[in-house]
């Protein structure tokens, strides 16, 4: 461009310098032919120049091209990583058809490492320039400098990625945690060379401009004439170059803010309207009223498993498209949707009276969503999980806004899927305290500040002890007791279900060791059992069965003692799998209770084929109401009690806090009872030392002796 400009102004020194000359013919005549050689010299130079930039331009496009590609696979990356289970994990035969146990891994497995493949590649060719892909290798130093930045969150991710595909269990978690910490800052910095890239189009395209103004200035002066058949054709040229280089800058700022799938504008282009939205809220203007509606679809990733990615894309293009129709029933506001990539989709309502519409616009929305889908020659149905948060319910900026209809979004999942939830603080804070109550469980682990209390079980006619239930006890200094379920449910969610569960096994085994000789020659304790719970995903963890293996052969006395409580609702999902564990495990001494029998629909055939020991059942207040839900309930228990009659398996009623419970419980042949009535937990000590305080076993036994039949 500068070498353009002094070209121009020596032509001018040149034109002066001819006028002045005593030789005018001669001097003309030179001056003409000097002149059209120079137009026709800055015509070519400019051409060249233009076509040059809309080369670089054009590269600059399949950078970002490549770099938008890689900003997907990178999330795409994320969302695969989640879904590959540790290497450790069982699955039961699947009965629905779709993929589940082996095939399943292996194909998380593939898709991961494909993709991750894939990703790399981007990279790779984004860093050293890629000839067949039309990649340069980049010069520009404020773009280099960013790539510099980008590499370090590449290669966190890479190894993360590396680390997760060898399949080590003891890395996975770690290998998970680093890949979703360094996602985040991966993709800003690749919007930040986005932005660089665009800038950088704008500043040539500025520049050209200039060249172009001044190449058409000098070229008037020179010439007049030959105007007529030079400037012309070089203007419209140039012109015509200039359009191509605005239409490839026009059409890159589309790609980096639109998803390639869907049309939809994509999380860029959301954030930056929710800035817009902030400012002018904080600017104190009510006019700009908004709900956000975070939206993830159910049932998403079973049919893009069974049916195909290609049915799955088809799936999220159906869904923009009803969004386009949802836009029809929200005037006279503004409702536009953005894809934030997978299956979650982001809804923006803006205008007055926006906050409360949404609920309107939103369930109108979740019935639109429900209608069936024609996939693959069939009808597939993915409904519409919403939360919402509006302006009124203000977060000061557009991450936190999507943090909180985020949390809506799950929570709506968790009362049942297919409906509308509005964000309340509540959410927040309860996401807090769990993010708290984790951090705290793995130092307490670590630290081992844990401890274990004991309940015992008594025989429902004689009030002798038959068996103890250890339980999780943890007192935090801050947050005092934390319940049990809160514990467990946190431990599943976060994998240190293992870990505790471990701990909590080992630990009961010290205990009973510990008091060995009472439980061997203490008539109180002959027989008893301690009962120990056991979760879901702890019994179909591949190691289950080694690790109480290990426990009967480090502790001797816990076999043919222990009693593995185990979810009633394992018999469902996973039930193959704990048909081969019951059976492996009691060969080798240990016992097996079903908890929470009643609140499961369980086939008592099922139930037949099982080595079990107990039945664990809630006891209600009383069983002689008239209401159809007790009536349900008794016919429920009396089954219950006539099996385990039937398989010599003890019933035992849990929960008991009132002296009605004892009548219930023993009405329906329940054999043994538990609960704070009897007595609350202890240490193992303590408990031994005195099973049952005599004023409780005096009043028990003034209970039992208006029972008939029942007296001790």
């Amino acid at each position: 461009m500068r070498a353009g400009k002094r070209l121009g102004h020596q032509s001018i020194i040149d034109l002066d310098a001819g006028v002045s000359s005593a030789s005018v013919p001669g001097r003309l005549r030179f001056i003409y032919i000097a002149a059209l050689s120079l137009v026709a010299m800055m015509t070519v130079t400019s051409h060249v120049i233009l076509d040059r930039t809309i080369v670089s331009r054009a590269s600059d496009g399949a950078v970002i091209n490549v770099a938008g590609k890689q900003r997907t696979l990178s999330q795409k990356i994320a969302k695969l990583a989640l879904e590959v289970p540790k290497p450790s994990t069982t699955y039961a035969n699947p009965t629905d058809g779709t993929l589940s146990g082996p095939d399943y891994v292996a194909r998380a497995r593939v898709r991961l490492e494909a993709t991750h493949a894939e990703w790399a590649a981007a990279h790779t060719a984004l860093q050293n320039g890629d000839a067949s892909m039309g990649i340069p290798l980049l010069e520009h130093a404020d773009i280099r400098s960013k790539f510099a930045e980008l590499k370090l969150h590449f290669e966190a991710i890479d190894a993360g990625v590396q680390r997760l595909l060898r399949g080590n269990p003891a890395q996975h978690e770690d290998a998970l945690a680093t890949i979703l910490a360094h996602e985040d800052e991966f993709l800003r910095q690749q919007d930040l060379i986005v932005d660089a890239f665009e800038q950088h189009a704008a500043e040539q395209i500025a520049g050209l401009s200039s060249v172009s103004r001044g190449l058409l200035a000098v070229t008037l002066v020179l010439l007049v004439i030959e105007a007529l058949f030079v400037f012309e054709p070089a203007r419209r040229l140039i012109q015509r170059q200039l359009r191509t280089l605005a239409d490839i800058n026009d059409r890159m700022s589309l790609e980096a803010r639109h998803d390639g799938l869907t049309g939809l504008p994509n999380r860029k282009s959301l954030m930056e309207d929710l800035a817009g939205l902030c400012r002018s809220r904080a600017d104190g203007d009510k006019s700009r009223e908004f709900a956000v509606c975070f939206v993830d679809f159910d049932r998403f990733k079973a049919i893009n498993d069974s049916l195909g990615h290609d049915a799955g894309d088809e799936l999220l293009c159906n869904i923009a498209t009803r969004i386009e129709e949802l836009k029809q029933h929200a005037t006279p506001l503004t409702l536009d949707g953005y894809r934030l990539g997978g299956d979650e989709y982001v809804l923006l309502l803006v205008g007055p009276d926006a906050a409360a519409q949404v609920e309107r616009i939103t369930t109108l929305g979740v019935e639109i969503f429900a209608r069936p889908h024609r996939l693959m020659n069939q009808d597939c149905v993915s409904t519409a999980s919403i939360g919402v948060v509006t302006s009124h319910e203000f977060a000061p900026t557009p991450e936190l806004l999507l943090r909180d209809a985020d949390l809506a979004m799950i929570r709506a999942k968790e009362r049942g899927k297919s409906q509308v939830v509005l964000f309340d603080q509540s959410m927040y804070e309860h996401v807090k305290r769990r993010q708290h109550i984790e951090r705290e469980l793995r130092d307490a682990l670590a630290q081992d500040t844990l401890a274990i209390r004991y309940q015992p079980i008594y025989q429902a006619d004689s009030l002798e002890l038959e068996a103890v239930e250890a339980l999780l006890y943890w007192k935090h200094p801050t947050l005092g007791r934390v319940a049990n379920d809160e514990l467990i449910d946190i431990a599943e969610e976060t994998g240190l279900i293992h870990s505790l569960g471990n701990w909590v096994v080992n630990t009961v085994a010290r205990d009973v060791t510990s008091r060995e000789d009472a439980w061997l020659h203490d008539a109180r304790f002959a027989g008893s059992r301690v009962h120990v719970n056991v979760s879901h995903a702890e019994i179909m963890h591949p190691g289950f069965v080694q690790r109480f293996e290990r426990i009967l052969s480090d502790y001797p006395a816990m076999r043919n003692r222990l009693c593995l409580e185990c979810p009633a609702s394992v018999l469902g999902r996973g039930g193959e799998a704990f048909q081969l564990v019951i059976d492996r495990l009691h060969q080798n001494g240990v016992l097996f209770a079903l908890d929470h029998l009643d609140r499961e629909q369980v086939s008592l055939t099922q139930l037949a084929t099982l080595p079990l020991d107990a039945l664990k059942v809630g006891v209600p207040d009383s069983l002689s109401g008239g209401d159809l839900a007790t009536q349900k309930y008794a016919a429920v228990l009396q089954a219950i009690t006539l099996f385990a009659q039937h398989r010599n398996i003890r019933v035992i009623g849990t929960g008991v806090e009132k002296d009605d419970q004892i009548a219930a419980a023993t009405a329906s042949n329940v054999s043994s009872l538990q609960g704070n009535l009897l007595r609350e937990v202890a240490t193992l000590n303590v408990l031994m030392n005195q099973p049952m305080p005599d004023t409780l076993a005096n009043a028990l036994d003034g209970i039992l002796s208006q029972m008939p039949g029942l007296a001790a």
